[in-house]
């Protein structure tokens, strides 16, 4: 993980090893990614969900895959006060691993 402004996380579940670099907060709720349950979604791609508010991201693209679904009781209240508001991509930075294992990514303030 990185500390500071930005999220991190390695994805060993296939070779090669697959790195991804974003801002530190969700867009909906500004809610830490740190704490998010990252998956492989049912195309492949690698995605983070936000466990306040039920956001889904690609972590490759910063896409949007759902934005604050109703799917509880407390997500519901927080998607109807997010329900006029346009989804929010997430920011996400180029990351270059070498061969050494070092990893680099290039943060755009």
């Amino acid at each position: 993980m990185l500390t500071g402004d930005w999220f991190g996380c390695c994805i060993n579940c296939c070779q090669p090893l697959q790195v991804f670099v974003s801002d530190a907060n969700s867009t909906a709720y500004q809610y830490p990614m740190v704490d998010s349950r990252v998956f492989r979604d049912s195309s492949g791609a690698v995605a983070a969900e936000v466990p306040l508010d039920g956001s889904v991201y690609d972590l490759a693209t910063g896409a949007v895959l759902k934005w604050c679904p109703k799917d509880s009781p407390m997500r519901s209240l927080l998607g109807t006060l997010k329900s006029t508001v346009k989804a929010t991509p997430l920011q996400v930075y180029p990351v270059h691993v070498t061969q050494d294992g070092s990893i680099w990514t290039k943060l755009v303030l």
